[in-house]
């Protein structure tokens, strides 16, 4: 028989500015792990260029951004646009 450990519930809530540190180094890393193999250098660097620091508060301050969080560590994010959601 197969044992499972209880998994720690996902918080969701609104981004803070106190959360950019985390969040910008969760979509650096996202980008450079997942889209290096996909797409040309040149597109990897254009959106690690594009999702400054700035960018991401400048999205949050212009909409919403939320905050998935599992036990306080930011695993996840995303923006509302309209019916759609950008992550």
């Amino acid at each position: 028989m197969v044992q499972t450990q209880p998994m720690d519930s996902i918080e969701i809530r609104k981004f803070c500015d106190s959360d950019l540190d985390a969040v910008y180094c969760l979509i650096s890393n996202t980008i450079e792990e997942s889209y290096s193999a996909h797409y040309p250098k040149e597109a990897v660097e254009y959106f690690l260029g594009l999702y400054k620091p700035e960018f991401i508060l400048d999205k949050n301050h212009k909409g919403t951004t939320f905050i998935a969080a599992v036990s306080k560590e930011i695993v996840g994010t995303g923006n509302p646009i309209g019916e759609l959601v950008r992550v």
